[in-house]
């Protein structure tokens, strides 16, 4: 099943933001308790999170191509749709931040 606003499946976006939370949520267990383990955990559940992140983005681009040649006239665009710019951000803040994590995880 799909969603209606963007058309992808609930469980890869339920799934990323799952455990980018869960993650998110053990990377402030270690900045608290100083655990090496749960540093290297958050960074090994930011691995998923990301093929999460790129599954999404790939249903995305797929669900963009038309089924049909273009008809004549005016197009209208598709509704729920997010700016280029925003997906980009997030995929540069998503990528520093996986770079930080594991330079920390490293270094504790």
């Amino acid at each position: 099943p799909r969603t209606r606003s963007t058309g992808l499946p609930p469980a890869v976006i339920y799934g990323h933001v799952g455990l980018a939370v869960t993650g998110l949520l053990t990377w402030i267990a270690f900045v608290t308790t100083a655990v090496t383990a749960l540093a290297w955990t958050a960074a090994g559940l930011l691995l998923p999170v990301a093929g999460l992140g790129f599954a999404t983005l790939a249903l995305l681009i797929a669900g963009d191509r038309p089924a049909a040649p273009a008809q004549a006239g005016p197009q209208v665009p598709r509704g729920g749709r997010v700016p280029v710019l925003v997906i980009a951000g997030h995929g540069g803040a998503a990528a520093l931040t996986i770079l930080l994590v594991v330079l920390a995880a490293l270094a504790a």
